[in-house]
């Protein structure tokens, strides 16, 4: 583009001159001379400047013509570039949106989740107070029962016992019944033989109590009894507990 502007300042500047010399000519008071080849040399060359000025600004239109519908297209594809990467950007934007949305919700989850677990530490702690005052009472009974003489002096301690959760719905049998027989104390010694059902005591080792449904001198069945539930949590097949037995000697 820059070649073909200098053309035409250059046809433009032969053109100008041409003009002028040939007003030069036609104002001189000679009329004959106005019928002078030089006259019509100049006239010539001002007609074939026009008519090559006139190509040349044809052709630089066409030319600027192109380049522009060029430029047209290619700044009509980047833009319909750009409109679907904005597009893009948009459902991405969405997309984190929608996360984060989904975050909140686990986080407001989690937090629920960890007071309901603060509640249930207050709960078992309680439990557990509750357990150390039955654990004394059963000490004080114990000491009541061995001053007045009518149980040995030696106890038998035997744990990890279990009764299922009568809340779990076809949890096998609620009454468990175990054998003396089959039970081993905390030191691994069988028990004796009993000639008359002995005295047991039942210290429960989670929420539920566990109480004596039968008792013969060959076995003792045991079932949970007054289970309040887990607050909503998932709940234990089985409950632990530890039994104390003692022989009565009257």
């Amino acid at each position: 583009m820059t070649l073909i502007y200098i053309f035409l300042v250059v046809i433009l500047v032969f053109a100008i001159m041409s003009y002028i010399s040939l007003r030069k000519i036609s104002s001189q008071s000679n009329v004959s001379n106005l019928g002078d080849d030089r006259y019509y040399e100049l006239k010539y060359k001002l007609q074939f400047l026009s008519s090559v000025g006139v190509i040349i600004i044809a052709v630089a239109g066409f030319f600027g013509l192109d380049k522009y519908e060029n430029f047209v297209k290619e700044f009509k594809s980047k833009t319909d570039s750009l409109d679907i990467k904005l597009s893009e950007y948009d459902k991405k934007i969405s997309l984190l949106d929608s996360s984060i949305l989904k975050y909140d919700s686990r986080i407001r989850t989690y937090d629920n989740s960890f007071k309901m677990l603060d509640l249930s530490k207050i709960k078992f702690s309680k439990a557990m107070i509750s357990s150390n005052k039955e654990l004394l009472q059963l000490k004080d009974t114990i000491d009541v029962i061995k001053k007045r003489n009518i149980l040995d002096k030696t106890f038998y301690v035997i744990n990890n016992l279990q009764v299922n959760n009568p809340i779990i719905p076809n949890n096998g049998n609620l009454i468990t019944r175990y054998y003396f027989k089959d039970l081993y104390t905390i030191i691994g010694d069988k028990l004796p033989e009993f000639e008359k059902p002995p005295i047991i005591l039942v210290v429960p080792q989670s929420l539920s109590n566990v109480v004596i449904v039968s008792l013969t001198k060959e076995y003792v069945e045991l079932s949970a009894y007054n289970y309040p539930g887990n607050n909503g949590n998932e709940e234990p097949k089985t409950f632990d507990f530890t039994l104390l037995i003692a022989r009565k000697l009257k």
